[in-house]
């Protein structure tokens, strides 16, 4: 059986979930218990109710990197073993980005406009150095037809079509061959990407905005998310941290982050003495200065692209470029650390394990409370 991104939390799921059944298919509940906030008393409904918050509320993975590094690609190999986001020639993403399960029978996005308290917000609070280009981006939006009368203060969106996400979320380049690229980025508070497949279960993926972001409210929501993520993935190329990805930490990554994020040096397909290349980075001085590679820090080597085509030709997939990938790297181990086991892991330390122990307390609680009231010396039972 192949590792998910939530393995760990599936497998003891699966025990709480057969206690479950057997405690309410037996004559036990209902069974009164003593808690330090008050008596209660305990009933099918309720124990499924704490069951379900426990066991179906969502794991966090925020998603960081510098622009190209290959986010997208390496979710397609990690979570779904397919080309399901889209990745663009212009990935640029410049809006915070959720990828959920879509509880509808098809894949659709929806698009979250700012409100217009934070639309006069962000304006008033943008360096005099970004007005320009803001404004130069409302212009190219304006030509589209595209204002903010059309877009801000105005109900969410939902688009069923993957391939028109450049449209709400990137920046148009120069030379840019799509003419809708980013005309309605500068209205776009988020985007949620809803996509059909049970191995978004029980997850949400926050991919955070390009770096650097002078945009208050995206440096505000990135932050958020980083803080309540259960793990974090920070992607970087084969050749190491840049300057931005070194700003990055130092704004938005606290120490208290270490026991949670998975450093992810990615494309290592592009330098075969990778191994080599990463040996002195627990020495240099500008990784040291934000504390990274430091004693505990989890640094997965990684090829999302060869990762992906060696899943695609397992289900039978394989499109003529994964073939072309394939030739060129026969046998390569295009993830020598585990990654998903690595990040399922860092889920079930964060956050699994506290549920599960959860669930024992109050199977345990039942048991004992029944046992207590059948003895004939019956008391509530402190939990």
């Amino acid at each position: 059986m192949s590792t998910t991104v939530n393995q760990n939390f599936e497998n003891a799921k699966k025990c709480f979930e057969d206690e479950l059944e057997q405690i309410i298919s037996s004559d036990i509940l209902p069974v009164d218990i003593q808690t330090s906030a008050a008596d209660k008393t305990i009933t099918a409904e309720s124990l499924r109710s704490e069951f379900d918050h426990c066991l179906n509320e969502m794991f966090t993975i925020a998603v960081c990197g510098e622009v190209k590094a290959g986010k997208s690609t390496l979710l397609n190999s990690l979570i779904f073993e397919d080309e399901v986001l889209p990745s663009f020639v212009t990935p640029e993403t410049a809006k915070l980005t959720f990828v959920r399960e879509s509880k509808k029978e098809k894949n659709y996005f929806t698009v979250n406009w700012y409100s217009k308290s934070e639309w006069d917000e962000m304006k008033s609070t943008l360096p005099e150095e970004n007005r320009k280009a803001l404004d130069e981006r409302l212009e190219y939006s304006a030509s589209k037809d595209v204002t903010l009368f059309n877009c801000v203060g105005k109900s969410p969106v939902d688009v069923d079509d993957l391939g028109r996400l450049a449209e709400y979320t990137s920046v148009p380049k120069e030379g840019e061959q799509n003419p809708n690229v980013g005309v309605y980025t500068p209205f776009v508070k988020n985007v949620e990407i809803y996509i059909k497949s049970d191995k978004l279960k029980n997850l949400q993926i926050v991919d955070t905005p390009g770096l650097n972001d002078p945009n208050r409210i995206n440096s505000n929501e990135t932050t958020k998310w980083i803080n309540q993520a259960h793990a974090i993935i920070y992607v970087f190329p084969v050749r190491g941290l840049g300057s931005s990805d070194l700003e990055f930490f130092k704004t938005f990554m606290p120490a208290k982050t270490l026991n949670t994020r998975i450093l992810v040096q990615n494309r290592i397909d592009e330098n075969k003495d990778y191994k080599h290349a990463t040996a002195g980075y627990s020495d240099e001085p500008a990784y040291k200065a934000v504390g990274l590679f430091v004693t505990g820090e989890v640094l997965c080597p990684y090829s999302a692209q060869v990762n992906l085509a060696q899943k695609k030709k397992k289900h039978n997939k394989a499109s003529v470029r994964d073939e072309k990938i394939l030739r060129r790297f026969p046998d390569f181990n295009s993830d020598p650390n585990n990654l998903a086991k690595q990040v399922s892991d860092r889920l079930y330390k964060n956050s699994g394990y506290a549920r599960i122990e959860s669930l024992s307390n109050i199977c345990c609680s039942v048991y004992s409370g029944k046992v207590k009231k059948n003895s004939g010396i019956y008391k509530p039972v402190e939990i």
